[in-house]
């Protein structure tokens, strides 16, 4: 790592030594009773002792950043009740990130490292599950799952229930069924802050009766 920084001055490569998204999945994880993934857990502490709290709720905001936030929301909610920086996975994209966060792996573990790779002939878009090449003869969901998607998830693994809001578009797809395992999926359409009503209604629904950790992600 020290090699590729000194060769691209001022990128910003994943820190997996305590540092990064697959260290904060690593010390949810422990904290709500789940395994112990293998990898260091967040050096921040941020989240030390969060598995003592009856709710946790986990928020994905597809392409939000510390600069982002920082430039944009400088005297934001988010910004106030900041308590540490992270970096994200590499390559930093959703279709990465997203699958890091929902088994805990890295993506050299969980193998999918993009919108569209290479898998055997064809060039596969792994959260649809559909061959951009060759054409798509369709039908081929169940063979590509098999040998495309390798990591187990982690969500259903933890000592409490877990369910997940998921964009209505990729909530029943195919990598989505897959990476949920056997924590419950609901469906939301559109974008905060149209999607609150019903998130909290779900909340309310889901949390009289059991603790709940809840992995949500959107869009912009």
């Amino acid at each position: 790592m020290a090699d590729l920084a000194s060769l691209c001055p001022g990128a910003a490569w994943p820190d997996y030594q305590g540092g990064g998204l697959l260290n904060l999945m690593q010390t949810l994880s422990l904290e709500l009773g789940g395994p112990d993934l293998g990898h260091a857990p967040l050096a921040s502490g941020a989240l030390a002792g969060i598995g003592g709290h009856r709710h946790v709720c986990l928020i994905l905001i597809d392409g939000l950043g510390d600069a982002q936030l920082r430039r944009l929301g400088p005297n934001s909610r988010l910004r106030a009740l900041q308590r540490a920086t992270i970096s994200s996975v590499f390559p930093p994209t959703t279709a990465v990130a997203v699958t890091t966060a929902l088994t805990g792996r890295s993506p050299a573990e969980h193998g999918l490292i993009g919108w569209h790779q290479l898998h055997g002939e064809e060039i596969i878009a792994p959260l649809p599950l559909y061959a951009r090449h060759p054409a798509d003869a369709g039908g081929q969901e169940s063979r590509r799952a098999a040998t495309l998607y390798r990591a187990r998830p982690l969500f259903d693994r933890l000592a409490r229930p877990a369910f997940l809001y998921l964009p209505d578009f990729i909530a029943y797809s195919p990598c989505s069924r897959h990476h949920a395992g056997g924590a419950e999926r609901v469906a939301y359409r559109g974008e905060w802050p149209t999607v609150s009503p019903g998130w909290r209604g779900g909340w309310r629904t889901r949390s009289r009766p059991s603790t709940t950790c809840i992995c949500r992600s959107w869009t912009r």
